[in-house]
């Protein structure tokens, strides 16, 4: 599943959850946590992605901090790369942070 923009699911992936019931034929209601009590629960069913079990690409819905419109916030972890590009009259500095 996935979190979006306005109250849709977007850190690509994060648990596995149960499904309570299908409420129609291509959509199902699933059981979220009370930390994701704001964001609907009935999901169209081309969202849904067969689980394969890997820790390596799997965040915990635990650590993911949502703000009430539902956004969370990225700390910035290293500066990779750096540019200064030189447009008209002023300068823009380029960062690539991982």
């Amino acid at each position: 599943m996935r979190f979006g923009r306005r109250g849709k699911l977007i850190p690509r992936f994060i648990d596995p959850f149960e499904n309570l019931r299908r409420v129609r034929e291509l959509s199902y209601e699933i059981a979220l946590p009370l930390a994701l009590s704001s964001v609907h629960n009935v999901f169209h069913i081309f969202i849904f992605r067969q689980y394969f079990p890997d820790e390596s690409h799997m965040l915990q819905w635990e650590l993911v901090q949502l703000d009430k419109t539902l956004r969370f916030k990225l700390e910035p972890v290293a500066i990779l790369d750096r540019q200064v590009r030189q447009l008209r009259s002023k300068k823009i500095s380029l960062v690539k942070v991982q």
